[in-house]
């Protein structure tokens, strides 16, 4: 192995690199608009100076002196992990929101990818990349995408990892990459035992534990009480000897939120075997009454709210055929079979019990805190679930309940009663979009079009109405005349 450089030469480059990063921070001095002229000027200057090329040259030195991660955790290499460390927060700072930059990093990417176990960085680089970068998904390779999907089953379950499939299927539904998503899903669904977490409920607690252990698939457990940990009434029932190194249980937490949303998307188009497995982990009894127990943590039945909409009310597997309402303006479309049958949902109607909680969910969540961004999530979750059940499955059964959604939404979609901490400093940062009320923007959106939805309805059944109203008038008129002559 070749010998890692002198202490002296650490220290230097080390130096250089916060001199560097400082030089890119201190552009943020500018007013919002200066600021990204400013960044992108000093990005493309360090770039034409080599100083990018030279940065990935020193971290492509991690493979050719063969460093494995327990080298660079050992006490004499703390000051060389150091400087990559620097290294890659430089990179990532060069990359922000830097287009052409992006593009020249991609060549790279494989290297970096063979960095995220390390624990240097690698990872934020890598989400910078892949974010908000339309070319991402058409230029990753097979061997590439792989390599991503083997991050969560040769290293540690992260959440990151499981956001880094989620960009590669898509993310949106007007954007997904059905290739992409196809092979995602054939890879997950191998190390399905692993990778999707089994989930009961039991006294008014969750329990989350996996199918089998990564050496003994297809083995069975039971619930094991003597490894329980708490966490807003859930609880991992997991053993030490199942975790990687890395892992914890809030970590595997925050995972398993985060593959939910990603199995959400997995079940689209899925073939029927598939599609059966992913519901026998998943099942609709289950997805329904963890959506309804407000006891739940909000990103977990935020996550099991995505899981109905896409496997069950979108999923193409088994689908209800049109039924002939009474009522002037319902429409009833293609409803996955299981999701109308289930049990969780009341007789004869069999959307009432979902109707009665989507009322009584408007209504105690009608006031949006910027700062509670899982609440937020679940918000807009529930919203979208609204809105696509009304359009394929009209659940109210007359106008004036239509019209009751229709004002709980009015009163979701006024945002004077939204509450933001920064914009009593300056109201205008309420109309700023950004990570933590992205949210809130969104559900908007998705009330507007649900709005226009039920006003078409209502206004419809309005004028049919009124054109029966007309045709027995005249009808009636005609009849008199033809008495009278």
């Amino acid at each position: 192995m070749v010998e890692p450089p002198g202490e002296h030469d650490i220290r230097k480059c080390l130096n250089i690199f916060v001199s560097l990063i400082k030089f890119l921070n201190d552009a943020q001095k500018h007013s919002k608009d200066e600021e990204k002229r400013e960044l992108s000027y000093r990005q493309m200057m360090l770039f034409d100076q080599g100083c990018v090329e030279a940065t990935f040259d020193l971290v492509g030195m991690i493979n050719e002196r063969e460093f494995a991660a327990a080298d660079i955790n050992r006490s004499e290499y703390r000051s060389l992990r150091r400087t990559y460390c620097y290294a890659y927060r430089f990179l990532y700072f060069c990359v922000k929101g830097n287009t052409k930059l992006k593009e020249y990093s991609m060549r790279h990417l494989s290297m970096i990818m063979s960095h995220i176990t390390l624990d240097i960085g690698a990872d934020d680089l890598v989400q910078e990349l892949i974010t908000a970068n339309s070319t991402f998904r058409e230029r990753v390779s097979v061997s590439q995408l792989k390599l991503f999907v083997s991050l969560l089953t040769d290293s540690s379950r992260k959440a990151t990892h499981v956001s880094y499939l989620q960009v590669l299927c898509g993310g949106e539904e007007e954007s997904w990459d059905h290739q992409n998503l196809g092979l995602i899903r054939t890879l997950i669904m191998k190390e399905s035992p692993y990778l999707l977490f089994r989930t009961a409920m039991k006294e008014g607690r969750l329990f989350i534990w996996a199918e089998s252990g990564r050496q003994s698939f297809g083995v069975k457990r039971t619930i094991r009480e003597s490894s329980q940990r708490v966490r807003n009434n859930v609880i991992f029932c997991m053993l030490p000897t199942e975790c990687r190194t890395g892992e914890t249980l809030d970590s595997l937490y925050e995972y398993h939120v985060e593959m939910l949303h990603l199995v959400s998307v997995l079940s689209i188009n899925a073939p029927a075997e598939e599609l059966a497995t992913l519901k026998e982990i998943f099942p609709v009894d289950f997805a329904l009454q963890i959506l309804m127990d407000s006891n739940v943590p909000d990103m977990l039945r935020s996550g099991y709210a995505m899981i109905l909409l896409r496997m069950y009310v979108q999923s193409p597997g088994s689908y209800r055929s049109a039924i002939d309402r009474e009522y002037p303006f319902c429409r009833w479309g293609k409803i996955s079979e299981e999701f109308l049958s289930s049990t969780a949902l009341a007789q004869p109607f069999e959307t009432e019990d979902l109707f009665s909680f989507f009322k009584s969910f408007l209504q105690s969540n009608y006031v949006q805190f910027q700062s509670n961004y899982d609440q937020n999530c679940l918000i807009l979750s529930v919203v979208r679930l609204m809105k696509v059940l009304y359009e394929q499955h009209s659940f109210a059964a007359s106008i004036s309940e239509a019209e009751k959604v229709f004002k709980l939404l009015v009163n979701l979609l006024d945002g004077r009663t939204d509450i933001s901490e920064a914009s009593e400093l300056n109201p205008a940062l309420r109309y700023v979009e950004n990570h933590s009320n992205r949210p809130i923007f969104e559900t908007k959106i998705q009330v507007c079009e649900m709005i226009k939805l039920i006003y078409s309805e209502i206004a419809g059944a309005r004028f049919s109405n009124f054109l029966l109203l007309f045709k027995e008038f005249t009808q009636g008129e005609k009849s008199e005349t033809e008495t009278f002559l």
